[in-house]
């Protein structure tokens, strides 16, 4: 939606020249003849003062049943207005646009009215996205979309939605989508009906085989769209792509050019173009292909992602660059955002009071938490490691329930949205509890992890695709919330979540269910858009295998936290950390090869080898480094590549030769 915001003005231009053409066609009954001055009626010499009218003032419902049934009990419209706090271009709508008389009156005559959060009902912005904010749509009194038809020849159905427009505009629209309502209703219904039947299908992925070679094939078209010139990828607008930025670093794991070149290219660029050069922190967008027109809102949940990246590329690259910045965003963060409890505001913007939205919103905080754990663990800072986990700690004790996942936000006491689950918060709530256990050790983690993955497979599983839906469908909503949408990146990042518990938990359900997502998914390669990298992710997870630390102690100790937080920091781009009791897990740590000592050790398993055990936390990215040569060394003896080296017993002098 972001990205569209550049071409509203066009868009609801052409619109409303159909809009308003579909009226005159429809409507128009008699001619009217022109006005002529001998027409105009002869006014009394004395009139009567005119009663004092008060100001028409919109009457705003948030989106409940109430609402819809007054909709359809008066035949009205309803306007739906989804808003971003941080907008700039929300708070002119809402000094210049509702506040005007004119566009009052006509919400007052033929419509009902709801205006919500968008980020706290994300349901409602996967169904009624609109090209900017904020994001206005006009519904039938179901809760269907209103359709017009637009074009010469075979008109085209067109939603009529838009973001921010004139006073004068907005008004121009809502009278002139009245009209078209009450003069052709069942046309309207028909073409609505029609077109909500068909988003209903084309919510559906296609399913289809996953591949290891779709993430090379995807990585390689993205290398074709990169600007050299400009070290980025795609635009106007400037969006931060963090999901491709961490695909290209997570590549050249495997093969180190060009995947690093560009990875670390882009990541500079957003770092030299996109970052706040007063007081730090990532922009929302820029407006221009060069960087010009920055959107300077700063959202905690882009800049937890580019902390993460900052981390990955310390990790991959050693370069000291990256761990100043980190440190310097993560301080940033920490200064900016910090709510009590240990939870994080959700946004830092000039049009929100006080300068910031102080609504906690789940997923964002669990988000920071990750970044923070990883970081600190990249960084080799403890604080960091321990911001995080304090974050993490709020999601799990404020918001987690056993059995019942967990909700977007929490508002004067009561959960938001009411009573139903969200995927995306599941999916970075259960990423976050996984991060924990593994910086950590503590198996309630852990289990915290299985039970809220599990709760959401549970509810959100679609039994027809395989795939998960956003919500649970409601079957006393209005008519789009009765649909599942399906959203790629949220499916994408449960597929990782999974994958990681199977390594650390070795249940078949995780690997099951995510090969499961990322078949139904399958089928929509050359249709993902921006989202691909997303899914490119996931199936590299699902298909090369990780580093697995397996940390083995007897109790839990500052040693163990060394070694796992070690574990965690070495080049490999994808790294599971396990955590073993020697007393309680003996048998399954002898059945791996694992010896059993008297202090704590470390061990990275890879491709089917083993290292060496370590017990020096610092000595963990070289022992890490040694693997994954003889992994490599092995695979090219495999294919044929390279000569095997020579067997030492060939080695020996034989007795007596021949």
């Amino acid at each position: 939606m972001p990205g569209q915001v550049f071409r509203e003005a066009r868009f609801c231009a052409a619109w409303r020249r159909g809009l308003a053409l579909s009226v005159l066609v429809i409507c128009c009954g008699p001619a009217l003849r022109p006005s002529l001055a001998g027409d105009t009626p002869v006014q009394p010499e004395h009139q009567p003062a005119a009663s004092p009218v008060a100001p028409a003032r919109v009457e705003w419902h948030s989106f409940t049943p109430a609402a819809f049934r007054r909709a359809l009990v008066e035949d009205r419209l309803i306007l739906l207005v989804l808003e971003m706090p941080w907008s700039p271009a929300v708070a002119d709508a809402r000094r210049e646009v509702w506040a005007d008389e004119e566009v009052a009156r006509q919400l007052q005559s033929g419509y009902v009215a709801i205006r919500e959060r968008a980020d706290l009902r994300p349901d409602l912005v996967r169904r009624y996205a609109a090209p900017g904010w904020p994001a206005t749509s006009i519904l039938l009194p179901d809760g269907r979309p209103l359709y017009v038809l637009i074009g010469d020849g075979i008109p085209v159905p067109r939603r009529l939605s838009t973001g921010y427009v004139p006073a004068a505009e907005m008004s121009r629209l809502l009278s002139e989508s009245i009209h078209y309502y009450r003069a052709a209703k069942d046309k309207a219904l028909a073409i609505s009906l029609e077109q909500s039947d068909r988003s209903v299908e084309r919510a559906r992925p296609g399913s289809g085989k996953p591949s290891e070679s779709l993430v090379w094939r995807h990585a390689q078209q993205m290398r074709l769209t990169f600007d050299v010139e400009r070290r980025y990828v795609g635009g106007p607008p400037r969006l931060p792509l963090l999901d491709l930025i961490e695909l290209m670093l997570t590549l050249s794991g495997e093969a180190e050019d060009p995947w690093r070149l560009l990875g670390t290219s882009s990541l500079e660029t957003l770092a030299a173009r996109l970052t706040d050069p007063a007081d730090g922190g990532l922009y929302r967008m820029a407006g221009g292909l060069d960087w010009e027109d920055p959107q300077k809102e700063k959202l905690l949940d882009r800049n937890a992602r580019f902390l993460e990246l900052l981390a990955l590329a310390y990790r991959v690259t050693a370069r000291r660059t990256y761990r100043e910045r980190g440190l310097k965003l993560a301080a940033w963060i920490d200064a900016s955002f910090s709510a009590k409890d240990g939870a994080f505001f959700n946004a830092v913007c000039e049009t929100c009071p006080e300068g910031r939205d102080d609504v906690v919103i789940t997923a964002s905080n669990a988000l920071a938490a990750t970044a923070l754990i990883r970081a600190g663990c990249a960084f080799g800072d403890g604080d960091l490691v321990r911001r995080g986990l304090a974050a993490a700690r709020f999601v799990r004790e404020k918001r987690y329930r056993a059995g019942r996942g967990v909700p977007r936000a929490v508002i004067d006491g009561v959960a938001v949205p009411p009573g139903n689950l969200v995927l995306d918060d599941q999916v970075h709530a259960a990423e976050t509890f996984v991060t924990a256990y593994e910086a950590t050790g503590r198996r309630d983690w852990l289990a915290a992890a299985r039970d809220i993955a599990r709760s959401a497979v549970a509810n959100l599983v679609d039994s027809e695709t395989g795939a998960l839906m956003d919500t649970i469908p409601r079957q006393d909503a209005p008519v789009p919330l009765r649909s599942p949408v399906f959203p790629l990146k949220a499916n994408a990042e449960m597929v990782r979540v999974l994958v990681r518990l199977f390594y650390l938990d070795d249940s078949r359900f995780y690997v099951k269910t995510a090969r499961q997502i990322l078949t139904s998914f399958a089928g929509d390669a050359g249709e993902m858009g921006l989202d691909r990298s997303a899914y490119a992710l996931a199936a590299y997870d699902f298909h090369l295998p990780p580093i697995t630390v397996h940390v083995v102690e007897s109790d839990s100790s500052a040693k163990g936290d060394a070694l796992r937080r070690a574990g965690m920091s070495v080049a490999h781009p994808f790294v599971t950390v396990r955590s073993w009791d020697q007393r309680r897990d003996r048998d399954e740590l002898l059945g791996l090869g694992i010896a059993i000592t008297a202090d704590p050790g470390l061990y990275f398993l890879h491709s089917g080898i083993m290292s060496r055990r370590e017990s020096n936390p610092s000595a963990a990215r070289g022992a890490a480094q040694d693997l994954r040569e003889t992994v490599l060394r092995r695979d090219r003896v495999q294919r044929g590549e390279e000569e095997p080296p020579p067997d030492p017993a060939d080695m020996l002098p034989r007795r007596g030769g021949r």
